[in-house]
């Protein structure tokens, strides 16, 4: 399976401070520890993720329930995203994109605005991908999408 994720920056949303990267993997899981200083992240799975040198902790806390993007590279679980999952996620196919205007809409027939910042890897009118968003009066505001097959 392919993934690739995108993270924009909506303040509360988002615990990351560095441009979109593409995950391998996505676990979901509740902070258990985390030391700054080191750059690492511990989840409730027992895992400890690296993270990147650039990432300014937004006030992440323990106990908090988070989504971490990352790639194994030998023994080294390296977090690219790192996503306060408090947000909503649907899963559908692309129905439609104007990457000028920021829109991607889905099967559902619901517009998702994408942030100024996004980068479009590619994605095609067809392709099936997971959107977290948040709604803010009638406008759903995408925080990430997960293309997946």
């Amino acid at each position: 399976m392919r993934n690739f994720v995108f993270p924009v920056a909506a303040a509360a949303l988002i615990a990351t401070s560095f441009a979109a990267f593409a995950a391998d993997t996505m676990t979901t899981g509740t902070i258990k520890s985390m030391d700054m200083a080191k750059h690492m992240l511990v989840l409730n799975n027992g895992i400890s993720y690296t993270l990147p040198a650039a990432f300014k902790d937004p006030g992440l806390k323990v106990g908090e329930k988070v989504t971490v993007g990352w790639v194994l590279k030998g023994k080294i679980y390296e977090a690219d995203t790192v996503v306060i999952a408090n947000d909503t996620m649907t899963t559908g196919t692309i129905k439609s994109m104007d990457m000028a205007k920021h829109m991607l809409v889905l099967n559902n027939g619901i517009s998702y605005t994408l942030p100024a910042a996004f980068k479009d890897p590619g994605l095609k009118v067809g392709e099936k991908v997971t959107v977290g968003w948040v709604l803010k009066g009638k406008i759903y505001e995408a925080d990430t999408v997960v293309i997946a097959q």
